[in-house]
């Protein structure tokens, strides 16, 4: 990256092939004034998903660094291990979070969130409502509460 980023995006991805495409051309699709970077850490995909990663980062070596761990962590009791990696391996002055089945509806969000950081120096955190969908379905708030904590 010839400019270094003032975002990095931290995506954690798990046998998400239906998924990621979406989620990767939503990161691209962002407007913004300054350079981002995508930090994509594959915790051993056993389906599709670590040939998509590759095929992105061939095609935007530029936006997109990757990590494609071939033991899976959360099962080696190391939780969502890629997330403190990420998050310690991000140059950007701030750190977006997206999981490679997600995407943002705004494709502003980087821009918002970056311009409310800086005008609010005493901040350092943002976030956003989110919209929980599953089969084109919104799930209701409560309903997902209880589905949540069978996980």
């Amino acid at each position: 990256m010839n400019t270094k980023p003032l975002v990095s995006i931290v995506c954690l991805t798990y046998n998400e092939e239906q998924f990621v495409r979406d989620t990767f051309d939503n990161f691209l699709s962002q407007k913004t004034t300054f350079p981002f970077e995508v930090l994509v850490y594959d915790d051993a995909s056993q389906d599709s998903t670590p040939d998509i990663i590759r095929e992105y980062a061939a095609k935007y070596p530029e936006i997109f660094r990757v990590t494609l761990y071939k033991e899976n962590n959360f099962k080696k009791g190391l939780g969502f291990y890629g997330l403190r990696v990420g998050f310690n391996e991000a140059q950007g002055k701030y750190i977006a979070y997206c999981e490679g089945d997600d995407y943002w509806t705004d494709p502003c969000k980087l821009q918002k969130q970056y311009e409310a950081l800086e005008a609010h120096k005493e901040c350092s955190i943002c976030i956003h409502k989110v919209k929980h969908i599953r089969d084109n379905v919104v799930l209701d708030p409560e309903k997902l509460k209880q589905t949540q904590n069978k996980y």
